[in-house]
């Protein structure tokens, strides 16, 4: 299961959009910065950085939205569709934020 953390309204939007354009399943747990627990112990332990948005994807923790969207195309079935724009620009974006991919 797919566990993102985050809130709709930052960059975490990024990836909800991904995630529903795939059909995914995840479960969203609401974390903001105003309530303190982007600084929790617990949430340091998926986050070091302690921003959002990130996932947890079994036992892969992931943040930065353009590199949870990237692991998102490859590994969840449709990966690149050259036919959609979100995806074309999604291919460039993780070009330029992953060499080699």
């Amino acid at each position: 299961m797919l566990t993102l953390y985050g809130k709709p309204a930052s960059r975490t939007f990024r990836v909800i959009w991904r995630a529903n354009e795939l059909g995914l399943g995840y479960e969203s747990l609401p974390i903001q910065s105003a309530d303190g627990r982007m600084k929790s112990p617990e949430y340091l332990a998926i986050n070091a950085n302690g921003k959002i948005p990130a996932i947890k994807d079994g036992e892969l923790m992931l943040s930065e939205s353009i590199t949870i969207n990237c692991h998102l195309a490859r590994t969840r079935g449709k990966g690149f569709d050259r036919t959609r724009r979100t995806s074309i620009v999604l291919r460039r974006e993780c070009e330029a934020a992953i060499p080699g991919i």
